[in-house]
């Protein structure tokens, strides 16, 4: 389901109240990260696209808040004590439950 934003009866805008990354959105996602799991050390396929800000806390479904990693990544950040946050300069933290963090690759430059 989509939703449309007006002002005054004018279209301004709008977006997804859909949770999984399909069509044009998902190979955006996929393109972007090289067709690989972009958690650092990692060169499996992307197989599941992520909300970075889980879609469960109110995440939109975003080309800004999407990532595609491996099956492994998506399910482990999921577990209590992982965190995946967008840090101040674009790039993804993943914080582990032992509190160490690291960074997936910087975003692409704006175009």
């Amino acid at each position: 389901m989509h939703r449309l934003l007006t002002d005054q009866g004018i279209v301004i805008g709008g977006d997804s109240r859909k949770r999984p990354s399909t069509g044009l959105l998902a190979t955006l996602v996929r393109a972007r990260a090289g067709h690989r799991c972009t958690e650092p050390y990692c060169d499996a396929p992307v197989r599941h696209l992520d909300h970075i800000e889980r879609a469960a806390d109110g995440g939109p479904t975003t080309s800004e808040n999407g990532r595609g990693v491996c099956e492994f990544h998506n399910h482990v950040r999921e577990q209590p004590g992982w965190h995946v946050a967008r840090a101040p300069d674009g790039t993804v933290a993943t914080t582990t439950p032992t509190g160490h963090t690291y960074y997936g690759p910087s975003p692409p430059a704006p175009t």
